[in-house]
This record gives C-alpha cells, sequence and structure tokens, in this order.
C-alpha cells in the first residue's frame, strides 16, 4: 500500500511543476540575498553576476519546460506571465543589491525625477520639479503615481525610482498581455508581451533606464490597434469613445513623443489609401473613429497640456530641451539595419511583415515602421537647421518595441505550422530556445553599468537640519548644488541644467540676470536683487564656496555637442550684513531677510563724469535693474542715488541683434554728458570667437556726413568665450545735432552680420542745457 500511494505521488508530479517549485523557491531566496545594503566591490559585482547568470537559465528552464506540457494555451500564457515577472523582479534586485536608490542614485535624469515625486508628494498639483508657479511639463502621471503610493506607505521620495520598477514588473506585463488578446491569440500575445520586455532588455534597455517612456511605448501600439485604427471589426459605441481616450490620456500623460509617431501613421495611411490604391479610398467612419478618440484623448489630458501652454503663452517658450546632444547621436541606428542576431531577426520579422500585408494588423506595423522612419526623418532635418527637436533619439526605443509585435507574429506563425511535423517542431524549439537564451545575456550588462555603481550612493545631508529644510517646503533657493530639490521639498531659482529648465521658465534670461547680479558686491543691492526680481523671489542663498568665492553652475545648451558650463562667482561680502541675511545651518545656507528702506548713502552716480569705465559698470547694472520688478527698481535707485535722465535705450528686439550664430547684441545705451555722448553696448557671445574683431561705430550727420568712430575693445574678441555677457563703449563728441548711427562688428575682411541701425534726436534745446 505505502508503494502504492508513493508511486500515485509520483506519478501526479510531473517535471514542469519540479522545476516551477524550484524556480519560485530560487527566486525567494534570491531576493532574500539582495535585499539588505551591501558596500560595493568588484567582487561583489562578480558574485552577483554569476547569480544573474544562473537565475536567468533558472528561469529559462522552467519557461521551457513549462510550455512542452499539457496545459491549455492560455494557462500556459498566464503562468509564463508570473514566470516573467519573478524573473525581472529578483534581476532587478540583483542589480541594486538592496539598495535604496535606483540606476544612476540621484545623478543624470534621476535628479529631477526624484524632485518630481517629492514636489507631487509636497501639494499634490501638477507642480513643476523645480520652478516654483509653474505647472508641470514633464509628462507626468507616472511620477503622479509613485508619489501617491510614497504619501500612503510613508516612503522617502527618492526611494520611489526603485519600488516603481518593481511594481512595473509585477503588475505590467499583464496588463500588457491583456491589450494584446483584445487583437491577437492566446499564443501570439505572450509571445509579443516577453518580447517586449526581452528584445528591449537586450536592444535598449528603457524599462530599466526610462520606465515612464517604456510603459507609454509598449502599451501605445496595441492600444492605437484597439481604439485608433482597429484591426478587428466591432461596434463602435460612445463607451468604445470614452474608454479609448480615456487610454489615449494615460498614455500621454506618460510619454507625449509617442503621438508624433501617430501623427506620421494617420498622415501614411492617407497618403497610402487615397492615392496608392486606386480602389480605396478612406472612409468616413475610419476618420470619425480616430478624431473621436484622439479629441477625447486630448480633452481628458489638458489637465496637464493647457496649463503648461498657457505658461508658454505668458512666458514665452524656450526650446533648449531638445538640444542635449552629442556624436553617440547621429546615424541610422535602426534594430534592423544592425548585423547582430537581434537584428537579423527582427529584419527577418519585417520581411514576413511585408509578405503578409492582406492582414490589417500587419498593414498596420508596416505603416508603423514606415512612421518611425518619416519622423526620424523630420528630426535629422530639423537637427541639421540647428532647431532640434530632440526626437531623433527616441524613434529606435519606438522600433525596439515596434519589434516585439512583428517578431512574435512570426514566431506565432511558425509555431502553429509546427504541428504539421514533429521533425520540424524540433528544429523551431531549438531556435526559439536559442533566441531566448540570447536575449537573457544582456541583463548582467545592466549589472555592469555605471548606473548601478552610482546607486549605492549615501543620501546627501549638506550639514542641513532635515526638520527645518521640510519646513522651508515651498520656498526658493539659489543653489550650488541642483540635488538639492530631490530631497527637500523647496525649489530652484536656477536649474542648473538648462536642458531640464521648463520651457516656460525663461531660463536664460534667469542667466543674465544672475551674469549681472556678479558685479554686486553690496549686500543691500545684492539682497534687492535676489527678492525684488521678476522671475522668482528667493529666500535662501545655497551657493557652494571656492576659490574665495560663492558659487552657483549654469550649464547651458552647447548644441549640439551635449552643454557648456558656466560658474556664477559671486563676492563674499555680499552675505556681509546679517540684517539683510541671516546664517543657517547648513553649508553655506543663508536666509535672505527682508529689505528695509534704504538709505541713500552709496551713489555710483558721483563718479559717472568723464569715466567711461563707470558708465560700463552702470551698463551692466542697468540691465540688472530691467529683470526687476517696480519696487525692486525703486529701492535699488534708491540706495544709488540713480538719475538714468541723460540715458537713451537704444531699440533693440526682445531677443537682441543678431550680428552671427556667435555674437549677439542684447542691450545698448546713449548717456548724455557735458560735452561727450558714451555709447555702450552690450554682447551677449554664443560661442568661442577666437577671432580679433574690432566694434565699427558710424556717425551720419544731419549734413549727410559720416564720422567714423571705430574702436578696439578693452578684452580682445578673441578672448571671449562662449555665454559670456561683455560691455563696449565709446565716447563721440557732443557736436552733432541729430544723426544717424550704425553698429557692429568687423575684420580686415569682412563685416560680421547685418549693422545694428538706429537715430538719436536731441530733444533738448540749447538754453535748456545752460
Amino acid at each position: 500500500m505505502r508503494r502504492s500511494f508513493i508511486h500515485r505521488i509520483l506519478s501526479e508530479i510531473s517535471l514542469e511543476r519540479v522545476l516551477g517549485i524550484i524556480y519560485l523557491i530560487f527566486g525567494a531566496l534570491l531576493l532574500l540575498y539582495s535585499h539588505p545594503t551591501k558596500a560595493f566591490s568588484e567582487d561583489l559585482l562578480i558574485t552577483n553576476l554569476i547569480w544573474l547568470d544562473a537565475w536567468s537559465l533558472s528561469f529559462f528552464m522552467a519557461l521551457i519546460t513549462y510550455w512542452k506540457c499539457s496545459s491549455s494555451t492560455s494557462n500556459k500564457s498566464l503562468v509564463s506571465l508570473l514566470y516573467l515577472s519573478l524573473y525581472l523582479i529578483v534581476a532587478n534586485n540583483l542589480i541594486l543589491d538592496g539598495t535604496a536608490y535606483y540606476l544612476y542614485g540621484y545623478s543624470g535624469d534621476q535628479k529631477f525625477r526624484q524632485a518630481m515625486v517629492l514636489k507631487f508628494m509636497t501639494s499634490f498639483s501638477l507642480s513643476d520639479f523645480y520652478y516654483k508657479d509653474l505647472p508641470a511639463f514633464y509628462p507626468p502621471l507616472y511620477y503622479y503615481l509613485q508619489a501617491i503610493f510614497a504619501k500612503i506607505f510613508s516612503i522617502e521620495a527618492y526611494k520611489m525610482a526603485k519600488i516603481g520598477q518593481i511594481l512595473i514588473f509585477a503588475f505590467f506585463p499583464i496588463i500588457l498581455y491583456y491589450f494584446w488578446r483584445k487583437i491577437v491569440s492566446p499564443l501570439q500575445a505572450v509571445i509579443i508581451t516577453f518580447l517586449a520586455f526581452l528584445y528591449c532588455n537586450y536592444s535598449n534597455a528603457t524599462q530599466f533606464f526610462s520606465p515612464h517612456t517604456f510603459l507609454a511605448y509598449a502599451l501605445f501600439i496595441p492600444w492605437w490597434f484597439i481604439y485608433v485604427d482597429p484591426v478587428k471589426n466591432q461596434q463602435k459605441t460612445a463607451k468604445h469613445y470614452l474608454v479609448g481616450g480615456l487610454i489615449g490620456a494615460l498614455i500621454f500623460l506618460t510619454y507625449f513623443y509617442v503621438f508624433a509617431i501617430g501623427f506620421f501613421y494617420i498622415l501614411l495611411k492617407l497618403i497610402s489609401e487615397k492615392w496608392l490604391m486606386s480602389k480605396s479610398r478612406m472612409k468616413w467612419p475610419d476618420i470619425k473613429n480616430t478624431v473621436y478618440v484622439l479629441g477625447l484623448a486630448a480633452i481628458f489630458s489638458a489637465v496637464y497640456w493647457l496649463p503648461l501652454l498657457i505658461s508658454i503663452i505668458e512666458n514665452g517658450a524656450d526650446r533648449s530641451r531638445g538640444g542635449w546632444y552629442h556624436i553617440g547621436y547621429p546615424g541610422i541606428s535602426f534594430q534592423f539595419l544592425q548585423f547582430s542576431v537581434t537584428g537579423i531577426v527582427l529584419l527577418a520579422g519585417i520581411i514576413y511583415l511585408l509578405r503578409r500585408l492582406n492582414r490589417r494588423l500587419n498593414r498596420g506595423l508596416a505603416l508603423f515602421a514606415a512612421s518611425v522612419i518619416m519622423f526620424h526623418l523630420v528630426g535629422s532635418v530639423s537637427g541639421a537647421l540647428g532647431v532640434s527637436l530632440n526626437i531623433t533619439k527616441s524613434t529606435n526605443i519606438f522600433f525596439v518595441q515596434l519589434a516585439a509585435p512583428i517578431i512574435g507574429l512570426m514566431i506565432a506563425s511558425f509555431c502553429r505550422r509546427d504541428r504539421a511535423g514533429r521533425r520540424k517542431s524540433i528544429i523551431s524549439f531549438a531556435v526559439m530556445c536559442a533566441v531566448l537564451l540570447i536575449l537573457l545575456n544582456n541583463v548582467n550588462g545592466i549589472a555592469r553599468s555605471d548606473g548601478a555603481k552610482r546607486a549605492r550612493s549615501s543620501v546627501p545631508t549638506w550639514n542641513t537640519n532635515r526638520d527645518e529644510m521640510k519646513d522651508r517646503s515651498g520656498d526658493v533657493f539659489l543653489l550650488g548644488d541642483p540635488a538639492v530639490p530631490s530631497f527637500y521639498p523647496v525649489y530652484s531659482f536656477l536649474n542648473t541644467n538648462e536642458h531640464y529648465a521648463h520651457p516656460a521658465s525663461r531660463y536664460f534670461s534667469r542667466y543674465l540676470f544672475l551674469n549681472h547680479l556678479q558685479l554686486i558686491k553690496d549686500p543691500y543691492l545684492f539682497n534687492i536683487a535676489l527678492r525684488y526680481n521678476k522671475f522668482d523671489g528667493v529666500d535662501y542663498f545655497m551657493p557652494f564656496k571656492r576659490d574665495g568665492k560663492f558659487v552657483c553652475q549654469a550649464s547651458l545648451s552647447n548644441y549640439p555637442n551635449r552643454s557648456y558650463l558656466k560658474n556664477l562667482k559671486f563676492d563674499l561680502s555680499v552675505v556681509a550684513d546679517s540684517n539683510l541675511f541671516s546664517k543657517q545651518q547648513g553649508a553655506h545656507l543663508y536666509k535672505v531677510k527682508e529689505s528695509k528702506e534704504p538709505a541713500n548713502n552709496f551713489s555710483m552716480f558721483e563718479s559717472i563724469q568723464n569715466r567711461l569705465d563707470s558708465l560700463k559698470t552702470l551698463t551692466t547694472l542697468r540691465g540688472l535693474l530691467s529683470n526687476l520688478s517696480i519696487e525692486g527698481q525703486r529701492l535699488v535707485e534708491k540706495r544709488l542715488g540713480a538719475d538714468w535722465s541723460q540715458w537713451t535705450e537704444m531699440r533693440i528686439p526682445e531677443n537682441g541683434h543678431q550680428y552671427s550664430d556667435s555674437v549677439t547684441m542684447i542691450s545698448g545705451y546713449i548717456v548724455e554728458n557735458t560735452d561727450s555722448l558714451y555709447f555702450l553696448f552690450s554682447y551677449l557671445c554664443r560661442a568661442d570667437l577666437k577671432k580679433s574683431y574690432k566694434i565699427y561705430l558710424h556717425i551720419l550727420d544731419s549734413t549727410g556726413l559720416m564720422h567714423n568712430y571705430d574702436f578696439v575693445p578693452y578684452s580682445s574678441t578673441s578672448t571671449w568665450k562662449k555665454w559670456d555677457v561683455l560691455v563696449c563703449g565709446q565716447a563721440v563728441p557732443k557736436t552733432y545735432g541729430d544723426f544717424e548711427y550704425s553698429t557692429g562688428l568687423f575684420s580686415k575682411t569682412f563685416k560680421l552680420g547685418q549693422p545694428h541701425r538706429g537715430r538719436w534726436q536731441n530733444l533738448q534745446i540749447p538754453a535748456a542745457r545752460e
């Protein structure tokens, strides 16, 4: 009887169940192993890589064995998705090795993503992560959900990047499978879902490095074929449009770039059906369905894009976000053009697709492939013209996700054919095993990456009191370290990196303001400029100290090659008055106090008579004043004892008079003195000039006679550096009456660009001057 009982038990335990149980136990043990934080070392990394190899192979064996059992395809699919989720979660934890941070710690993009989660936790409004009173411009949904989760479970914001990734691996495979299941068979849906994660793993690990991009791209394709351009005939009810519009809005709120590819899809479909297919015409119901779903998606997502649009209308738009580029980005790098296993497999999938264009899903996928190529073309042309749209980097990522259904449909077709013969089935099965092993191979490459090493960072404190910093929630800081808003719920006056800046933040205007502020050494004037500027009143000054100066940094756009770092240096004396600046606990942290009515005891105007150097200083100060509020200008002018009645501002466009891509005149003044007129020009250098230029100043008097007052700048133009602001001036005898003038830069061989021209009208009669 005992033998019979044991025999019956053993007969009921199949190989796939045994391997499945071992796989689950092994995964649980690896989770326990990877939980505690460990100090990084190369020995530890090697050990983790060995465990990753073992874990990938156990996943492979459990999965392949289970798919050879006699269970239904639907059951196999669901269990396989659970295996996939566990595999990804454990691999993720082994890569990070128990750290609280995610890949790259709090550097790079993770810096502002953490700041975004923290801001959403603080206010629960869709606000920008660095600039106060501006709406969110970065796609907010994924990080907003992280903020809600963190708030409910009282988790620090900087820990949510890792937790969010675990939640994606736990739930998104089944969600993605559910969407694909609406338009393809269970076998096709599970293969596509696996490829969405594993092919992406190997080719471009977006789900690790940019999770919100991965979510939007992966979900966008099945959503499009279910609701926007349905590949199955279904009744178009109000519920269909509403659900489709709502899901589309959620995708748009997660990552909006993908909708640009959708635009090209619609364009190519119109072209193909109207001109390339003689018997076919675009029908109204197809257009109506597309318009309804996309229109509702736009309405539902207006909570995000409408405030952003209003802020851009009010403040203007800065396209600098598209300027982050370098030599590694150009190149037609679509996966099917690469001589690699994955590239060849994708090329085979595209050929399979093109041979079966009679199916609506295949035609749609082919249109998407063509749309990505057109999208890349537009991005390349715009980038070559200097108007980077920041899209050439995203097209290949979309192609990686597009590879999932293209290759998945091809593999599924082979599996269906396998039923015809056992020999063919074995060959196909062996090929699938080889492809799966290849796709699993790159997970340990992520563990070797610099991002995994940076994840082992400590939490910075800047010697501050955490409770005090939390109480300063919503305050504006002029910072030396841009990571402060990632750990404290405060705002930054100037985001260090222009590429992270809100398009309506007027980043470069803020930079020019701080550039002018470097001149100021008087604490009162410095205090007024911080508190009463027209951008954001600064509550705290927190620079770092270097070479006897307070320093804040600005990383400015340097398209087409990365960014250009500029140090903004302030004299230590600016915080000397304790009535204006109060030292707080923290590294170089000062509270900017409210200013009192100034005493008129600091007149820079006393020394302007016949002194061009003082006028140059005042020109910079005048530029600073233009960025203050009316009250701020009043307080500064009272402090200076200022009288600008003799200053005439030249009519220069708001964006300056551009002589070339290298030099722009941003302001100019004519100052009337006793017997002279002083011409003062402020130039913005947009590139290292490395050439010597003179400045020409030509005056055409009322008789038509031209007078030449060319001069050499005090600082040679060959030493002008990118993003420097320089003031040049020239004195002219006040002997002319009304006259016209033109000015610009020239060398021995040519003039730089077109001159700036203007007119001077002597409105004062001689008796008044006497």
